[in-house]
């Protein structure tokens, strides 16, 4: 019996410390849950008024910022309001000066003279184009620079340029012709006729005479090919090409007529000979050699161009 109610008093005491130690913790984990909300509550606070007051600092300062601004905005508009009122009194000043002056001037009667004193000169200048012998070369000369002669016996003569065969005329214009007309392909050599036509007219004025044939110029042989509408040729072994030279004397200008005179020349292997005379030579040729020098041993031509729509072109050859 007393065994059993040991037993009983053991359990009871059992209960009363778990209660006790139930209430203890509940106590602590309820005072900390307290002190952490009061922590937070503490921090959020601390937060706010931080905030606050930086916001009550960046109010502060952007005050102040703009009463500066506006102070310093006073001081320039006052001193620009300043020179406009001085500029305004020297203004004012300087046209009452003007007036008085001028009306001493008319009381005077010295208006007139001063008006008359400063009237405008206008002085008109006038150039006037001496044509003399220079004038005409710089402005002409190309003309003999562009005819390429190849057969020299056409300088022997007297000749309208209609007068000269066909074959020569081409052999003239595949001279002035650009290396981007002349197709080169090992030995063959071709020329497109629409090409040739084209530099044809440049240098004659017209194509009214212009018949495709056959002709032959330095080394090359060109026949025409009617089916493909070209000019085709097979090089030769390369020789040193002959050449003209010319020296200009004179030049005239009579109506739409121009008449070049020139000392001629014809250049072979870098000798100098007469265009009556290729057998025998008058001197060695250097480039740009004065033939001047020349002028008892060398023939004298002249050249004849006529104006077709403000451009003149080759008309006719003679020796003189």
């Amino acid at each position: 019996m007393a065994h059993q109610e040991d037993k009983v008093l053991d359990k009871k005491t059992k209960e009363n410390l778990k209660k006790e130690i139930l209430n203890e913790i509940n106590t602590e984990v309820r005072q900390d849950i307290v002190d952490n909300i009061v922590s937070d509550i503490k921090k959020e606070l601390d937060n706010d008024y931080k905030e606050e007051i930086k916001r009550q600092i960046s109010d502060d300062v952007i005050e102040d910022v703009k009463a500066n601004i506006k102070r310093e905005q006073n001081k320039l508009n006052r001193r620009k309001t300043f020179k406009i009122v001085r500029l305004n009194i020297y203004l004012i000043v300087l046209f009452a000066f003007s007036l008085f002056l001028i009306y001493r001037l008319y009381k005077t009667d010295n208006l007139a003279i001063l008006k008359k004193n400063t009237e405008p000169t206008t002085t008109i200048t006038t150039t006037t184009v001496v044509k003399d012998l220079n004038w005409y070369i710089n402005n002409y000369g190309y003309l003999i620079n562009n005819l390429k002669f190849t057969n020299f016996e056409l300088l022997k003569g007297n000749y309208n340029i209609k007068e000269i065969p066909i074959k020569d005329k081409l052999a003239m214009v595949y001279k002035t012709l650009g290396t981007e007309s002349i197709h080169v392909e090992g030995t063959i050599y071709t020329i497109a006729e629409d090409a040739l036509i084209e530099e044809y007219k440049n240098l004659f004025g017209s194509i009214d005479d212009y018949i495709a044939a056959d002709f032959e110029v330095d080394s090359l042989d060109f026949a025409y090919s009617v089916s493909n509408k070209q000019y085709i040729s097979v090089a030769k072994k390369n020789t040193n090409p002959e050449y003209v030279v010319n020296k200009i004397v004179d030049i005239k200008e009579n109506n739409n007529v121009l008449t070049i005179e020139a000392l001629v020349g014809i250049v072979k292997d870098d000798k100098l000979y007469s265009v009556l005379d290729l057998d025998n030579e008058v001197s060695i040729y250097r480039s740009g050699s004065d033939l001047s020098v020349y002028r008892d041993s060398l023939t004298q031509i002249q050249y004849k161009f006529k104006k077709i729509n403000d451009k003149y072109y080759i008309d006719g050859i003679s020796r003189k």
